[in-house]
């Protein structure tokens, strides 16, 4: 049985002009639709980045690219970067831990829709409570 496997590119504001040089090299048709065509802009400045975008010929050849926005969630700056993995180092203390399992008890997916796979802090229940000195990040 035949697998086909298509790749997809990430840019940042880029999409367009990789999506053409693609079709210069092997062919094909271009298909895009912009933020703005999907009443999906979030910067003025990104609306006309390709929200989704492809690249399809008749030899079998398949790319799609995409322009990631600045609406991506993760830090902005590096002021924001540096608390952000500050946080990693911290090691919540066993008080802390109990309230937290006051609010959620341990084993509980909260995101039952997402059926993927299960966490393994759900299915053993060694990883639910580890020693202090094994809590904190590597």
């Amino acid at each position: 049985m035949p697998v086909t496997t298509t790749t997809h590119l990430n840019f940042r504001g880029a999409a367009r002009e990789a999506l053409d040089f693609y079709r210069s090299v092997f062919g094909g048709r271009t298909a895009t639709v912009t933020y703005k065509d999907a009443g999906n802009v979030q910067n003025e400045s990104e609306a006309d980045w390709v929200m989704w975008g492809e690249v399809a010929g008749d030899n079998g050849f398949h790319v799609m690219a995409y322009d990631v926005t600045s609406a991506v969630i993760g830090p902005r700056t590096m002021d924001h970067l540096d608390d952000l993995l500050a946080g990693a180092l911290l090691t919540l203390g066993d008080d802390v831990l109990d309230r937290i399992d006051a609010i959620v008890p341990p084993g509980t997916d909260i995101s039952p829709p997402d059926v993927s796979c299960t966490p393994p802090s759900l299915s053993r229940t060694d990883l639910r409570r580890r020693p202090p000195h094994e809590r904190a990040a590597a």
